[in-house]
């Protein structure tokens, strides 16, 4: 399935915000302007790390949700703050395993030059791109956005993730399903 990785960053910063408005969120996050107009608007995006800090200041703790799309806390959690840039960078890192990053940058349809600056820490990636390299390392980008988020507050992936929910049901259930 294709996601619109732009609507996803956007749906994901308004789930963040919750019942907040707009302006006091982003007085929230530090910024004098209604930064979270642009953001939700899809005119901009943060960087992945500050989508991270946005939500730790929403109340979400960002090691703990982590560590619920591993199912256990990986080792760079320990070292590093996920918050940061070179917190992105080792988790990004880490789903990409043994991927070479000129299949990844294929797989995501970036540059194999970005995608090596963002692994490296040296760029940050913008959320919309994040989410298109968790989806293309891992194809797990719904239980990642699960792991912050309720989907249901996602209406850009509230369908996938009934979709994918019904088939593990049926996997689990009905085991001959899969067959």
């Amino acid at each position: 399935m294709r996601h619109d990785f732009s609507k996803i960053a956007s749906d994901f910063l308004r789930a963040l915000r919750g019942r907040r408005s707009q302006i006091a969120f982003s007085r929230r996050l530090g910024y004098r302007t209604n930064v979270l107009y642009v953001w939700e608007a899809g005119r901009s995006f943060p960087t992945a790390a500050s989508a991270f800090r946005a939500a730790a200041r929403a109340g979400v703790d960002v090691r703990q949700a982590l560590t619920r799309f591993y199912r256990r806390a990986p080792a760079w959690l320990d070292a590093v703050d996920p918050t940061t840039p070179e917190g992105v960078a080792a988790l990004l890192d880490d789903l990409r395993g043994r991927t070479a990053i000129g299949e990844l940058a294929r797989v995501a349809g970036k540059s194999r030059f970005a995608v090596a600056r963002w692994l490296r820490g040296e760029a940050e990636p913008r959320l919309h791109d994040f989410f298109l390299l968790v989806e293309a390392a891992s194809l797990r980008l719904l239980d990642f956005l699960a792991a912050f988020v309720e989907p249901s507050a996602l209406p850009s992936a509230a369908k996938a993730w009934a979709e994918l929910e019904a088939t593990r049901r049926a996997a689990y259930d009905l085991p001959w399903t899969q067959a």
